[in-house]
């Protein structure tokens, strides 16, 4: 974002009629008695205290397949300069169903306001909608209305082998109508699939209206009539379809979608209010009964019924016209989208007096993206309200980049704001009465070239092979001189996956539209398309229609602060409360301890029982045990663990200085859930044996396991042992011997003898491998002393193994943590502990891209992400560079650039090749 100039100008307008809009402006600093610099700097100390953040999210495409990762790059910026943030370090993302029912969340650690991850979608999802959205805690102070969400949709893999088409046709007799419902079935290829037999149910608000068979004709077409009691002027039914397709059971979900007229339309006047005898500017937006706008027409009558004007709408069912109306006159809007409906809708009451501001490009045209020289701003007041002093604020997030004196004895005083002094997105003008409170508002959306940076594809080629290795490399040009700007890329092949270009994630959209406005905006990507008249016009319409986020005015003047229920966040916490009886001012100390990540800290509660641990840097889902004590160091009943809330803990009263977990990134850096994958090294020295076991056909019954993360189920294990098989062992390396067969070389004294056959553990459900460049975990896994063990559980034959895939093949010890109520019944000196399964920073984990010059893979290779890279950055001449290989894949592919630099110069670049 530019960086504007320490003073603000201020400028004195001489008086112009309405016929004339020439004027002369004469230029000085403002005098620091002047009273309107008082409320600038009032304004100042508000924004300073309420600088809420913006957040972006790039995404790889706009739809997914079960099996296939969301993987995004988090950009999240200060408010007002739009630079990377350099207050929270901690960005929630979260993945909503249709049913807005939470699927996924992740915490992700910013780093100079960047972080990347990524969301697995499993076979267990349900096909449909979903929403990404992510904020930092910082920004719950602005509300979920501002925070970014974005759209996605997830197919199953035989969704898209099958893809239903729908289409509704209403018919309408007399004052009723019937609405079919007719659905096509294609393969991916787009044949017709005939004889599909269908089951089908029809819901609205979650009600069964009807239900039946269908069976596909030849041309692959089954049909419908919605039911009577339907109402299609509301957008909660849903048709279910079930059905068979390769022997699979398939569910599909599909929204009813029925045409409907128009069900509402507001009119806006250009500054809030129609004044009378002055020339209004009057915005409309139509929309119908799903909220999306919809395309109309229309005259303007006055009272009684003379047509004063006329409007239709551009984009969207937006438009404007111009009215001059009088006062104690109504004015009244007919409507007619079509040939069989017709509509009509009041104007809002005009007023006796007011004021107005317009704003004009110097071509005419409604405002919007001028990218150099002035924007033309008209003052219009009627004539009793002459003689006061008014003064005209431009301004962007709280700060001002423009202010100036308005002549109170015209009736229209004009003035030019110059674009190089505003900032890009969207600015507010507002005019101020002698009290400095806002009597009109106007936005204004600005493009200043300075706020974005330029790319060069220094060696891309219009045509590539299959399999061909693509190596590039880029210049970027920076309009405030070069500084390392962080990019992201997304590489997709378009023969399978269409992106929704007009929806997508986009870097402009989210921080220069999106995160200002309130309310749903319509394909908030088509703003960005193109600069010419028709886009200028649809962007003021938006603006002039939709609601935005404001100033708290009266709170500035009466130098209240804004109200901040949310601090700005930089590490995780862990709080609760112990509600034991404690003696006369005595606090209860707290224990926190982990070995998952091997650390221990305490704190004291406050006099109420309160704790909170601060400053916390730990990876997701780590388990501590956390257990209060009293004054006598003796653990206490009545210890309470605060649920976790994405919204960040209470900020309790800090009693102690806390530990911050370092280089956990390293500890579990081979750390995956997902991918199964064990490959030792064959250097490796050494043994981990594990006794070998007769499988007999009648086995004992192994011992019940409480909370086991067994693959296989709990017990289902070669070698089972809980608490009362521990004995005089101390630690598990110690009862793996006794119980498991030779485990330790009796001359192993280095790191270095680990053998090709070490068995992968399982720490409550965590797989751990041995790594030789960071041996310490899983050692510190064999030296866990048993106290703090709930059961073990051997896995070496086939038949349990296998569950774990090859990286199971040398073996598998599951080691399964001690419950609290373990703890109360066997160990009196660790009573009273609780485990908590905490929600930690999320593990970025690396795309995978293939290297085809070095593998002779004959798999056919059609992923639709061909190559993702969240983490590149330029050099010290503006220079990157990345190379990828392309899939088995022929047709068009595309690229998609989007970075920012430290001043917060924004850019997005989408690049096209063919591959043959």
């Amino acid at each position: 974002m530019t960086k504007k100039v320490t003073s603000l100008f201020w400028i004195f307008l001489l008086f112009v009629t309405i016929f004339s809009l020439n004027t002369f402006a004469i230029g000085g600093n403002i005098n620091p008695d002047d009273p309107i610099l008082q409320i600038l700097k009032k304004i100042k100390a508000w924004t300073n205290k309420s600088n809420i953040e913006k957040v972006h999210l790039h995404l790889d495409k706009t739809h997914y397949n079960m099996g296939e990762h969301i993987w995004f790059k988090a950009i999240v910026t200060d408010f007002e300069t739009l630079a990377p943030t350099t207050q929270s370090e901690v960005l929630y993302v979260e993945l909503f169903n249709e049913k807005d029912t939470l699927s996924n969340q992740a915490i992700i650690r910013l780093n100079h306001g960047l972080g990347h991850g990524q969301f697995f979608l499993p076979d267990s999802l349900q096909e449909g909608n979903y929403r990404i959205r992510a904020y930092t805690q910082w920004m719950k102070n602005a509300g979920p209305e501002y925070f970014f969400s974005k759209s996605i949709k997830v197919l199953s893999p035989l969704a898209v082998q099958l893809n239903i088409q729908t289409n509704f046709q209403t018919e309408s007799t007399g004052n009723t109508s019937t609405t079919k419902a007719t659905f096509t079935a294609k393969n991916n290829l787009d044949h017709l699939i005939t004889d599909l037999k269908v089951n089908y149910q029809i819901l609205q608000h979650g009600k069964s209206l009807a239900k039946g068979n269908l069976t596909s004709d030849k041309e692959g077409k089954f049909s419908v009539l919605l039911p009577k009691d339907f109402n299609a002027q509301q957008a909660s039914g849903q048709i279910i379809l079930k059905f068979e397709h390769f022997n699979r059971a398939i569910t599909q979900v599909i929204p009813l979608q029925v045409p409907n007229e128009v069900v509402d339309i507001q009119f806006f006047p250009e500054s809030g209010h129609l004044i009378s005898g002055l020339s209004n500017r009057v915005a409309f937006k139509a929309t119908n009964s799903f909220g999306k706008g919809q395309q109309i027409s229309g005259e303007i009558v006055d009272e009684s019924g003379e047509v004063i004007s006329s409007f239709e709408s551009t984009h969207k069912g937006m438009g404007s016209f111009y009215l001059l109306p009088t006062a104690g006159k109504s004015y009244t809007a007919k409507i007619k989208p079509n040939a069989s409906m017709s509509k009509t809708v009041s104007l809002p009451k005009v007023e006796k007096s007011g004021y107005l501001i317009q704003v004009t490009n110097a071509n005419g045209l409604a405002s919007g993206y001028p990218k150099t020289g002035n924007i033309q701003v008209r003052v219009l007041l009627s004539e009793d309200l002459m003689g006061q002093n008014l003064y005209l604020i431009a301004h962007q997030n709280g700060r001002e980049s423009f202010v100036a004196e308005i002549p109170n004895q015209k009736a229209v005083s004009q003035v030019n704001l110059p674009i190089a002094e505003m900032g890009s997105g969207i600015n507010t003008l507002t005019l101020l009465n002698k009290d400095f409170l806002p009597i009109a508002e106007r936005l204004v959306f600005v493009h200043n070239p300075i706020d974005f940076m330029e790319l060069k594809a220094l060696n891309l080629k219009p045509h590539y092979q299959v399999r061909e290795k693509v190596d590039l490399n880029f210049n970027t040009l920076m309009s405030q001189g070069l500084s390392e700007a962080s990019f992201s890329v997304a590489v997709t092949s378009l023969l399978a996956y269409v992106p929704d270009s007009l929806n997508e994630s986009h870097l402009y959209a989210s921080l220069l539209l999106e995160s200002d406005l309130k309310g749903l905006i319509e394909d908030p990507n088509y703003y960005f398309e193109s600069q010419d008249d028709a886009h200028v016009k649809a962007i003021d319409h938006l603006l002039l229609t939709q609601g935005w986020r404001k100033l708290d005015w009266m709170s500035i003047a009466q130098n209240k602060s804004p109200n901040i229920n949310f601090e700005v966040q930089k590490s995780l916490s862990i709080s609760g409360n112990v509600s034991g009886k404690a003696k006369g001012n005595e606090r209860y100390k707290v224990v926190l301890f982990t070995q998952n990540i091997g650390m221990g800290i305490d704190t004291l509660t406050s006099q109420n029982g309160d704790f909170i641990f601060n400053d916390l840097t730990f990876p997701d889902s780590t388990r501590f045990m956390i257990q209060a004590r009293n004054a006598a160091n003796k653990p206490v009943d009545g210890l309470k663990i605060f649920s976790e809330k994405l919204t960040g803990l209470q900020n309790f009263e800090k009693l102690d200085k806390r530990t911050n977990f370092s280089n956990w990134e390293n500890i579990i850096e081979h750390r995956n859930l997902n991918e199964l994958k064990y490959d030792l090294p064959a250097s490796l020295r050494g043994t981990i044996g594990l006794k070998q076991v007769e499988i007999k056909k009648y086995q004992e019954a192994k011992p019940v396991v409480q909370s086991s993360s067994n693959l296989n189920g709990p017990g289902k294990a070669d070698v089972v042992l809980t608490v009362k098989d521990f004995g005089i062992s101390q630690k598990v390396k110690d009862i793996l011997n006794a119980k498991a067969g030779s485990f330790m070389n009796a001359n192993r004294s280095t790191i270095g003898g680990m053998s090709v056959t070490e068995p992968i553990i399982v720490f409550d459900g965590v797989p751990i491998e041995f790594d030789p460049i960071n041996p310490e975990r899983y050692l510190n896994l064999l030296d866990m002393t048993l106290e703090m063990v709930g059961s073990i559980e051997v896995l070496k034959s086939p038949i349990y193994t296998s569950m774990y895939g090859s990286r199971g093949g040398n073996g598998v010890i599951l080691i399964n943590s001690r419950s609290p109520l373990d703890m109360l019944d066997n160990s009196p000196q660790v009573s009273f502990i609780q485990n908590y399964l905490a929600k930690g920073f999320l593990i970025p984990k690396e795309f995978y891209s293939p290297n085809y010059s070095e593998t002779k893979d004959t798999a056919f290779d059609n992923r639709t992400t061909v190559y993702w890279n969240p983490s590149i950055y330029t050099d010290e001449k503006g220079n990157f560079n990345f190379n990828y290989f392309n899939t088995d894949e022929k047709g068009l592919y595309r690229m998609v650039l989007e970075g920012i630099n430290a001043n917060g110069e924004m850019l997005r670049k989408v690049f096209h090749y063919q591959v043959k």
